[in-house]
């Protein structure tokens, strides 16, 4: 039985991303996002967004919660947030580990799916590729992986914007070399004649 994790309980309390969530939660931090928090990163702010939110966890050990949903949120810092002013939600200890998967997937791609910025596709379809549980990828898109078409009729985009942003994901970062005037390379020269002498 789920229930509600009293004020009282909160104290003392540390709290972890579950195993079974941590390839949601690390997909998650790593996009990029259509709104930067940290320009309302002021205290009242946070109170605001911390304020009331819901945390989905199971309590194994006696000081430790392993939150598995609710963290899909870009005001959310397991180092900063309060959690005594949250509500979570607790599962029972026996809860199922693929059961915990598909909910803390569930939550960030509804989030991700609904905030991704448009110049962002390339690197939401590389990461959705390579880090989706291949049992979900059927699910949601009708294939053991995420076309590039598909992604394109998600976002109301074009395939070609897609494969744009991909190949500059891929393309190698050349170094340019400084670009040296004429001036510079007299005074250098002249350095280096009198450094023969």
């Amino acid at each position: 039985m789920i229930r509600l994790l009293p004020q009282r309980d909160k104290k003392n309390l540390s709290f972890v991303i579950h195993p079974s969530a941590q390839n949601a939660f690390d997909f998650y931090q790593s996009l990029s996002h259509q709104f930067d928090p940290s320009q309302l990163d002021s205290e009242r702010c946070q109170a605001f967004f911390h304020n009331g939110q819901t945390l989905h966890a199971i309590r194994n050990s006696a000081p430790e919660i392993y939150l598995f949903a609710g963290f899909e949120q870009r005001f959310f810092d397991i180092s900063q947030t309060n959690f005594s002013h949250s509500n979570i939600l607790i599962y029972p200890s026996d809860f199922d580990s693929n059961d915990i998967e598909k909910l803390a997937w569930r939550g960030v791609l509804s989030t991700v799916l609904s905030s991704i910025r448009s110049d962002s596709l390339g690197q939401l379809y590389e990461e959705i590729n390579e880090h989706l549980p291949r049992k979900l990828m059927p699910i949601l898109f009708s294939k053991n992986y995420l076309s590039e078409p598909k992604l394109a009729d998600i976002s109301s985009t074009t395939r070609s914007t897609i494969s744009k942003q991909r190949e500059r994901l891929h393309k190698p970062q050349i170094a340019k070399t400084p670009k040296v005037t004429i001036f510079e390379q007299l005074i250098k020269g002249g350095q280096d004649e009198s450094c023969s002498d």
